[in-house]
């Protein structure tokens, strides 16, 4: 489930996005914040559970990972789909031939090859759900799942 909507995401970018795409931008983004956080939104009970100002850095989190998919793929399946391209830069068979100039520099964070926001760790940092420690009960506003 998606951690933003339409509006939320009109209100932080000026970069467009046609309405009917959007929900899979926002599934695709919310979905992969999920994995850097691992999964600790839906573990500490939902985005509703936890402090305002957690669920505001989320969805600040949420629309920059939008706008970055907007942005680099224009279409939220080529975000998926093509994320993979970018590993080859040329490839021969026989008298066939093809080429790709990667536009990805090596220091640009992915996840599967999907671009990530550079804005995502900086709006995820202070709310504790980058921790990335040992303890499985790590919970810093004992919420639901925590101890």
């Amino acid at each position: 489930m998606a951690y933003i909507e339409y509006t939320d995401y009109t209100a932080y970018s000026t970069q467009a996005i046609d309405e009917a795409s959007f929900p899979q931008f926002a599934e695709i983004a919310s979905t992969l914040i999920d994995t850097i956080t691992h999964n600790r939104i839906n573990l500490w009970g939902g985005l509703v559970a936890l402090p305002i100002f957690v669920q505001n850095a989320v969805k600040k989190a949420v629309c920059a990972e939008v706008q970055t998919l907007a942005y680099s793929e224009g279409d939220p399946v080529a975000a998926v789909e093509d994320s993979f391209s970018d590993e080859y830069q040329s490839e021969t068979l026989g008298k066939y031939s093809y080429s790709k100039k990667t536009s990805m520099s090596e220091d640009v964070e992915t996840f599967n090859g999907i671009r990530i926001s550079p804005l995502v760790r900086p709006y995820l940092l202070p709310t504790g759900l980058l921790f990335s420690g040992t303890d499985p009960a790590y919970n810093p506003f004992g919420l639901l799942g925590g101890a």
